[in-house]
């Protein structure tokens, strides 16, 4: 979907995505210290937020200015206004206009499209020795996703992704039953860890 396609979906609805974070956002980042973070595709915010209320500093990306609307009051609700800032653009124009060059963190969920490893590789560049990249993934397509919809497996990722200055820290699968819908959603999350410096 384009940048478009996705204003319009935001635009149509008063709330898109459930309000909670992602578990795997929860289950991963809980034990890690604090720091700058980055999250591509934010959407409505309930990640940004939820790493916020725990001291992050967090930067919002997406391509629908609805969507980030909704991120800036959810962080107005929760009283995180201050630790975050929300972007609408292409994510790659964004790093390099920003000039990142501090992130412990860049966090890209659920984006699916031929060109992912790419982005990936690119925003690698703004993360500091020690930091990481944490992609989740719909391992297979469901059967209401769009034609151009591109399924990533977390091996297809380690295997495309090319970043010889990161470590694969961890690769997990998440299987869930959607039983309203008769199906099972397995989600991929991988975390590329960049090597400390010598």
């Amino acid at each position: 979907m384009d940048a478009q396609g996705w204003e319009e979906k935001y635009a149509s609805t008063t709330q898109l995505w459930r309000t909670e974070p992602n578990q795997f956002v929860i289950s991963h980042s809980a034990s890690w210290p604090a720091g700058t973070a980055v999250d591509i595709g934010c959407g409505e915010g309930h990640d940004v937020v939820w790493l916020a209320k725990h001291g992050w500093t967090v930067h919002g990306i997406d391509f629908s200015a609805t969507a980030i609307d909704r991120l800036r009051q959810a962080a107005q609700h929760a009283g995180v206004t201050d630790r975050v800032s929300g972007f609408v653009g292409e994510a790659a124009e964004i790093f390099a206009r920003e000039g990142w060059a501090d992130l412990d963190l860049v966090l890209l969920s659920f984006l699916h499209f031929e060109q992912l490893p790419q982005l990936i590789e690119t925003v690698a560049q703004g993360v500091v020795p020690g930091g990481r990249i944490m992609v989740a993934t719909h391992a297979f397509a469901l059967p209401w996703h769009p034609a151009s919809f591109v399924a990533w497996t977390g091996a297809d990722l380690i295997d495309r992704v090319h970043l010889p200055d990161f470590g694969v820290e961890s690769s997990t699968r998440l299987e869930t039953e959607l039983t309203d819908k008769n199906v099972t959603r397995v989600d991929d999350v991988v975390v590329f860890r960049r090597h400390m410096a010598q």
